[in-house]
């Protein structure tokens, strides 16, 4: 298992990627989020 970790087939590549960019999406909707809050007038 160490080694398949260490050199995934191309076939899962679409996998990491997905992954890779869901995180990516969510951290920025994030930054998202707080900047609106911020600039709500309180």
């Amino acid at each position: 298992m160490a080694s398949f970790q260490l050199s995934p087939r191309v076939d899962d590549l679409p996998a990491v990627l997905s992954k890779f960019v869901s995180s990516v999406v969510g951290s920025i909707n994030e930054m998202a989020i707080e900047y609106l809050e911020q600039k709500r007038p309180e």
